[in-house]
């Protein structure tokens, strides 16, 4: 029995494989292993290239919703999108573009998806053995809009002045 394939998928992987193949994922893994291998004046203009190219491939990937996805972990992953771009005041476009490229690969390439899930089990075991220590204020601490965060914020910066426990990004020291 064939396994029914999400829209994104199939448009992914079948009717324009050529197209993502050679007009998306190769500029993009070509242009983001140039960026951390050159150095100097000239680097930086190859630089700028290189980005142009990265910003045209991620826009050509399609908005991945839960209308044209399947998989239960990508429809969980857009709804913390979601979340974090209803709050997140910066550099909105580039987490646009990290988006669109980190929820269509997890939906149509089990390879990204699976070193995805590796990565976050690695991150979850390092915050339960206190290896990677978490924020005390569970949001950024500057340019978000959540009024939760925000309150949370203000009463982190009380303790900080009364106790000298936190740092400036809301870590315990």
């Amino acid at each position: 029995m064939a396994t029914r394939w999400s829209e994104l998928k199939h448009d992914i992987l079948t009717r324009r494989r050529s197209y993502f193949e050679f007009k998306v994922k190769a500029p993009l893994l070509s242009a983001l292993v140039r960026c951390t291998k050159r150095s100097g004046f000239f680097a930086k203009i190859f630089l700028l290239i290189d980005v142009w190219r990265i910003v045209q491939s991620v826009n050509r990937y399609p908005e991945p919703t839960k209308e044209n996805s399947d998989k239960q972990n990508v429809h969980v992953l857009i709804d913390f999108w979601d979340n974090f771009e209803k709050f997140n005041m910066t550099r909105q476009e580039l987490f646009r573009a990290v988006r669109r490229i980190h929820l269509s690969e997890c939906e149509h390439d089990d390879v990204y998806e699976e070193r995805h899930d590796k990565f976050l089990w690695d991150m979850i075991s390092a915050v339960q053995d206190g290896r990677y220590k978490l924020p005390t204020v569970h949001s950024p601490t500057s340019h978000w809009s959540d009024p939760a965060a925000i309150e949370a914020l203000g009463f982190a910066r009380m303790e900080e002045a009364v106790t000298g426990t936190l740092s400036k990004r809301g870590r315990i020291k």
